[in-house]
């Protein structure tokens, strides 16, 4: 049995259950609209398309996105892997401070600590 708060978690909604996980992945999606639109996205219900950026700037508004959220679980899968050396340091730095008091679910193949 998987619980979250005490609930398990296939009593719940969907919709509930989302609302308490948050994901960063190696290469994550990113919508038409501004940086601050993608950023408040995964706190809101809104409708926005596809857009392009590179690899570093997705992660990092990706990352951005899921501080926001403020889950209990956090997942992240290759993270930081776009980014160069000097700002996965400090987003690793930050992401640590994070983790602290969540369930937090870590893949990378490289890890620079």
């Amino acid at each position: 049995m998987v619980r979250i708060r005490g609930r398990d978690i296939w009593s719940d909604h969907l919709r509930s259950l989302r609302r308490h996980l948050a994901l960063v992945g190696q290469e994550p999606s990113l919508f038409e609209g501004t940086i601050k639109e993608n950023i408040i996205f995964g706190v809101s219900n809104s409708d926005i398309n596809e857009t392009e950026q590179s690899g570093g700037q997705k992660q990092w508004i990706s990352i951005a996105r899921v501080l926001l959220k403020n889950p209990v679980v956090l997942l992240l899968d290759e993270a930081t892997s776009a980014l160069d050396s000097l700002s996965e340091e400090a987003v690793q730095g930050a992401l640590e401070q994070v983790m602290v008091g969540r369930t937090t679910v870590m893949v990378a193949h490289r890890l620079g600590v």
